[in-house]
């Protein structure tokens, strides 16, 4: 996590004071929150949704919003789910003005096929809180673990616009792959790259760019990396390259 924050800082750093930043985390455990919120950039620029695992149905992961203290956060909300792993969405309201909010979900969809399939009803509820009356524009955002041909209708069956899409990119491109290049070489065989994550956005909102980033980040810990090839794990600080997007509305 010493790593990921460190990185995060740097691009934000590069990012014009004038925008206002919203980071969207997704399988964030206990001491991630700890380590976030004890972190001084984060606490003089950002307010988190959640300081610890509370609201979380899962007790050994979740997902959390960062909010730059300029916004104006009205509610935080999430919509539980019918998930075999616990999952939610994440949903924040940013005031805009007297009648409707900007609506913003962070969310990560169920990982595997599954019989029914959960995804296309994950996101189906999420849709109805997002294309709801009082919302003026909405961003639906995370890992939607997209890894099967009913994926790639579900946004437009939804009434979303896909950012990537948007902006010229081509479904089975692999520039536009998120994960699977940070991965184990037997995980990397068996699957192969795919665009598992998505931002998705709705109303009164356009995307105007969109870039991957955390590519190749690895740990910085030593003791931490000897560990990691003991377990034979990889060591990057994520097997996801992360999305950032800007948006004008």
């Amino acid at each position: 996590m010493v790593a990921a924050l460190s990185y995060l800082k740097s691009m934000i750093a590069s990012i014009s004071k004038s925008q206002a930043i919203v980071i969207l985390l997704q399988e964030m455990v206990e001491s991630d929150l700890r380590q976030i919120g004890s972190t001084p950039w984060v606490r003089a620029h950002f307010a988190m949704t959640d300081c610890t695992s509370s609201y979380w149905d899962s007790s050994s992961y979740g997902t959390i919003t960062l909010l730059d203290r300029r916004l104006s956060v009205k509610r935080v909300s999430r919509l539980k789910y019918i998930s075999e792993y616990l999952r939610d969405g994440l949903f924040v309201d940013l005031a805009i003005h007297h009648t409707q909010v900007f609506r913003l979900c962070n969310t990560h969809l169920d990982s595997m096929a599954s019989n029914p399939p959960l995804r296309p009803l994950q996101m189906k509820g999420v849709a109805k809180w997002l294309h709801s009356d009082d919302v003026y524009a909405g961003i639906l955002a995370g890992d939607m673990n997209a890894n099967r041909p009913l994926d790639q209708t579900l946004p437009h069956e939804n009434a979303f616009k896909d950012a990537y899409l948007e902006l010229g990119g081509r479904e089975d491109a692999k520039e536009g792959c998120i994960w699977g290049f940070q991965s184990q070489e037997t995980i990397k065989k068996r699957f192969g790259p795919a665009r598992l994550d998505k931002v998705l956005y709705c109303g009164e909102v356009t995307a105007r760019s969109l870039e991957r980033i955390e590519i190749g980040v690895t740990v910085d810990d030593e003791c931490t990396k000897k560990k990691m090839r003991e377990e034979a794990e990889i060591e990057w600080v994520t097997d996801h390259y992360g999305l950032m997007v800007e948006f004008k509305f």
